[in-house]
């Protein structure tokens, strides 16, 4: 993280994970659906998860 963060060109980081191995901290992110898209399915997914969102509790 150090060295990404230090970098001058954009870093990929990798974190290998499963459904029973996770973040050390136990932390999880959310990867959403893209919000451009010319797939209009796609454009149809985001506008559910939009809506989806505003229904969610924190």
């Amino acid at each position: 993280m150090v060295a990404a963060r230090a970098a001058k060109k954009t870093q990929v980081i990798v974190i290998d994970t499963t459904h029973t191995r996770t973040t050390d901290g136990g932390c999880w992110w959310e990867v959403a659906i893209p919000a451009v898209s010319e797939r209009t399915e796609v454009n149809e997914a985001f506008e559910r998860y939009t809506a989806a969102k505003t229904e969610q509790r924190i």
